[in-house]
């Protein structure tokens, strides 16, 4: 389904594998300009996998900087969203703050 979505809001796509979907795809990523990248992921969403793996591909790709994940343990695709006041959210905007400053 994400395919498809995707697809249809990006119709010049290259696919799912394309750098502006799976930024893990893009030749350039060694060259990221910070020094530290926090991902978050959720326990029961379907694209935890990808993030997941984006870190490890951003890991082996020569970039010099720091990535962190952080994984929602019970969430699904943007809980934050859903229930901004729930425990898990609340921790992450707190980590968000944190990251920034």
């Amino acid at each position: 389904m994400a395919s498809a979505l995707w697809r249809f809001t990006y119709p010049s796509t290259s696919g799912s594998d394309d750098p502006f979907f799976n930024s893990g795809k893009d030749s350039k990523l060694g060259e990221l300009g910070c020094v530290k990248v926090l991902v978050f992921v959720a326990e029961k969403d379907v694209f935890k996998d990808r993030g997941w793996h984006y870190s490890e591909t951003l890991k082996r790709s020569g970039w010099k900087g720091d990535v962190e994940v952080i994984e929602a343990k019970g969430e699904r695709h943007v809980f934050h969203w859903t229930n901004p006041t729930c425990d898990n959210a609340v921790a992450m905007e707190k980590k968000i703050v944190a990251f920034l400053n």
